[in-house]
């Protein structure tokens, strides 16, 4: 009984990519030298806006204003030198919202056949957002935790001064009122300290 011939390895290799690629939860594209579409998956698709409008398209095109130079510079580099990049920027889905993607692009087709780029990406708009919050959120807890502590430096040092130059002018009770400023404030100083070190503990 005859065996029934064998598919070229290239053909296999394209369905096996194919096959990963239609299931991947990641995006995927292939792109020519250019950067033109020629295949993407259902992943990258449902974000963008259908298969149809994005095959053959320029894959800059839906790259944030902002980072398309940088990104077409990208692509030129990966083409000419055929070392993988990998880049983080903004695209605008279907829904003209900005997302972030963190993204791998690689030479594939090193044979006699044209050149293919295959990007693989991946939407990482919620940890920026996330990234961002905590950036705001320590901000504001130097400029507080800056307030808190000048606050009671700024009552110490001016007592101080005070009874340095003029203490014996003052009456016993006006000396005791200075003294129990410095001594209030060198608690407030003293909570604010042991609250930052707990804080800090628990972060850790």
């Amino acid at each position: 009984m005859q065996r029934p011939a064998e598919a070229p390895v290239a053909a296999l290799d394209e369905r096996c990519f194919q096959a990963i690629a239609e299931s991947a939860s990641d995006m995927i594209a292939v792109l020519d030298a250019d950067g033109r579409r020629r295949y993407v998956n259902p992943a990258l698709a449902g974000l963008l806006g259908g298969r149809e409008r994005l095959i053959g398209s320029d894959s800059l095109a839906d790259v944030h204003p902002e980072d398309r130079t940088r990104l077409r510079e990208l692509l030129r580099q990966v083409v000419d030198s055929g070392e993988g990049r990998r880049a983080e920027y903004r695209v605008i889905d279907r829904l003209g919202r900005i997302r972030f993607l963190e993204s791998q692009s690689n030479v594939i087709g090193a044979g006699p056949g044209p050149l293919r780029v295959v990007v693989v990406s991946r939407d990482v708009t919620e940890r920026k957002h996330l990234e961002r919050e905590l950036s705001d959120l320590k901000q504001r807890f130097i400029s507080m935790t800056n307030h808190e502590l000048r606050t009671p430096l700024t009552t110490i040092r001016s007592s101080v001064e005070l009874l340095s130059g003029y203490g014996p002018r003052f009456s016993a009770s006006e000396r005791q009122e200075l003294f129990d400023d410095i001594r209030s404030a060198v608690g407030h100083m003293t909570g604010m300290i042991e609250h930052l070190l707990k804080t800090c503990r628990s972060a850790g």
